[in-house]
């Protein structure tokens, strides 16, 4: 193999590698990007746990109660009560 051959075979390897450390660097970052994705769905979903927790609660004890209880709790009294808390309270008209 002469000199310029062997110039032409380096190139092609440095090439090569420069590819393989930007395949390796895209990779990082689509792991980092799907990892962020990840992360933020947990929140989305952490915060609708949340706030459908706090919707089927009772007012008055905190007790959470079925979507049942809680449409006819709040037609009857005007507000979300558990079926203890509903004997305590006068209906509303």
């Amino acid at each position: 193999m002469n000199n310029e051959n062997l110039k032409q075979v380096e190139a092609s390897i440095k090439a090569e590698e420069l590819k393989i450390k930007n395949s390796k660097a895209k990779i990082e970052k689509y792991k980092q990007q799907k990892k962020i994705i990840e992360l933020e769905i947990q929140l989305a979903n952490a915060t609708k746990s949340t706030a459908q927790q706090e919707q089927n609660t009772c007012t008055d004890c905190g007790t959470a109660v079925s979507e049942d209880v809680e449409g006819f709790s709040s037609r009857k009294y005007g507000k979300i009560l558990c079926r203890a808390c509903q004997n305590q309270h006068t209906k509303i008209q």
